[in-house]
């Protein structure tokens, strides 16, 4: 199964982001605090979500900063499917 975040930015362009292990370890370290936060409405923000897009963006050779990044930003949506919908 994969998982991990559609990212449509402002100028209309989509790209689909994947979830790695070690974007999992990034996420951890950024926020010193387990992956498993995410599962938790509780404690999730959406700064979390970003920052892992964010990642997976980085690793495609999307961005190197965050913030550059989110300011182009339009939209992030999670996926997890056998087959994902990136246009």
């Amino acid at each position: 199964m994969n998982s991990g975040y559609i990212i449509k930015y402002q100028d209309g362009k989509e790209i689909e982001a994947d979830i790695r292990p070690i974007d999992l370890v990034g996420f951890e370290r950024q926020f010193n605090v387990g992956f498993g936060v995410l599962a938790d409405p509780k404690e999730a923000r959406y700064e979390h979500a970003a920052y892992l897009s964010w990642l997976g963006a980085k690793r495609k050779g999307e961005t190197d900063n965050f913030d550059d990044f989110l300011n182009k930003v339009d939209t992030i949506k999670e996926f997890q499917s056998d087959t994902p919908k990136a246009k």
